[in-house]
């Protein structure tokens, strides 16, 4: 069964390889890291729909583990950004399906086949996953280039060998879903067609939000 699970879903993603997209954003900012958060410093903008936007700051919380790890320490993201006056950055990203995707899997659900439009949901789950994996290392080699030299294989990095993190909302290092709206202020959600619901959920459901941290002595962990 799973193998016949496979095979449908392989060749669901060659039938949709052409009219579908996916959609990523990624932005960049002075940060600090402090014992609690990461401190964002967002320059002053203009926008065309809301004028003139002063500078302002963003707390990112990081929570810290309860038990210590391997290495005797209780963590926090905030850990691996230097402190304030070091000249430190991090990233913030978004990725997500596109509309004509978003639209095939509502075609879907409302003529009833909810097979076929769970299986085109779990590929899309799937696709934004291996986004946001492409989209890291090409902000590690070119967009931030902090590893212009990297060279790593599909299985390396898979086991995350790369220098540096994207911990996502809702996963592991960032768990507290409510986080997403500051990681939110640091971008531009609904240009690429994102909405939040009051909770925090991410809409279309195949998407990925967080942010990227650079430093070398940087790891997941789990909260």
């Amino acid at each position: 069964e799973a193998e016949a699970l496979k095979r449908e879903a392989e060749a669901l993603l060659d039938s949709i390889a052409s009219p579908h997209t996916m959609r990523a954003q990624v932005a960049f900012y002075p940060a600090y890291g402090t014992n609690s958060g990461i401190v964002v410093t967002k320059p002053s903008h203009s926008c065309p729909h809301c004028g003139n936007q002063p500078a302002k700051q963003v707390l990112i919380p990081t929570p810290r583990q309860h038990k210590p790890g391997n290495d005797g320490l209780c963590k926090a993201l905030g850990d691996y950004v230097a402190p304030q006056g070091m000249g430190d950055h991090i990233g913030a990203f978004a990725v997500t399906v596109g509309d004509e995707f978003r639209r095939h899997v509502e075609q879907l659900k409302s003529q009833g086949d909810q097979y076929a439009s769970l299986l085109l949901q779990s590929v899309g789950d799937r696709l934004a996953e291996a986004t946001s994996e492409w989209l890291h290392a090409q902000v590690r080699r070119t967009l931030w280039g902090y590893a212009a030299g990297e060279e790593l294989s599909i299985k390396e990095m898979y086991a995350a060998k790369y220098q540096g993190i994207r911990p996502a909302v809702g996963y592991p290092s960032l768990p507290d879903q409510q986080i997403i709206f500051k990681v939110a202020e640091l971008l531009n959600l609904p240009q690429l067609g994102m909405t939040l619901t009051e909770n925090g959920a991410m809409y279309p459901q195949s998407s990925i939000c967080g942010i990227y941290i650079a430093s070398r002595h940087a790891h997941y962990f789990v909260v």
